[in-house]
């Protein structure tokens, strides 16, 4: 969790203005969870917009991800699509 994605792109992440509820966002089945941008930027990770992809609130989440950084970013997440809420 909160990792790098596999083809080494940036951390993938939704702004969640930008949608109409969660379930808008093209999260290919993954499971969501809301931080504040101002909170993940003061761990110093970079926070920036994607080009367009027609998905208008795809963001990426760039700089290292230590396990110190990750376990605050755990801390101060919460659920929005939760485990138990797939396949509802």
């Amino acid at each position: 969790m909160f990792s790098d994605s596999r083809d080494a792109s940036p951390m993938s992440a939704h702004r969640a203005r930008s949608y109409g509820s969660p379930g808008d966002a093209n999260t290919q089945g993954n499971l969501m969870v809301g931080l504040a941008v101002a909170f993940v930027r003061s761990l110093g990770l970079g926070v920036a917009t994607q080009p367009p992809t027609g998905d208008p609130g795809h963001l990426w989440v760039f700089g290292k991800k230590t396990a110190a950084i990750k376990r605050k970013l755990a801390k101060h997440a919460r659920w929005v699509i939760a485990p138990d809420t797939l396949g509802e």
